[in-house]
């Protein structure tokens, strides 16, 4: 969870999400966590940028509204990104690494730290 462009201490440590081997898709929900302050516009962010640690167990690829990009504008009306995952063929299981770039800079003219958060999925040959 990043607030003002930062990684939020209050969010340490690393909840986890699992994927079973019937589950082949996970969405995500992002807003703004505030109104943007006057001047300052919609949070861009660039296409995302999908790892799987084992690419012989998941292959994973973006989906939804955010798949090739887009803004994330409101405190109230998700922009949407969907991850689908597809078992191939080697039991096992795989941590799904997902990084949205934010496009841009904050008043400071330093740039945004990249979105990231990862589950695990689960596969059986």
């Amino acid at each position: 969870v990043l607030r003002g462009g930062k990684a939020d201490p209050s969010w340490g440590g690393h909840p986890t999400a699992s994927l079973t081997c019937l589950q082949d898709r996970a969405s995500f929900a992002l807003f703004r966590h505030s109104q943007p302050r006057p001047g300052e516009g919609a949070l861009r962010v660039a296409a995302p940028v999908l790892v799987s640690s084992r690419p012989d167990v998941v292959r994973a690829t973006a989906a939804g509204a955010l798949a090739g990009g887009g803004f994330v504008d409101s405190t109230s009306i998700a922009a949407e990104l969907e991850v689908l995952t597809e078992c191939v063929g080697v039991a096992g299981a795989s941590d799904v690494e997902v990084t949205l770039p934010v496009v841009g800079r904050d008043s400071a003219g330093n740039a945004y730290a990249p979105l990231k958060f990862s589950f695990a999925k689960q596969c059986s040959a």
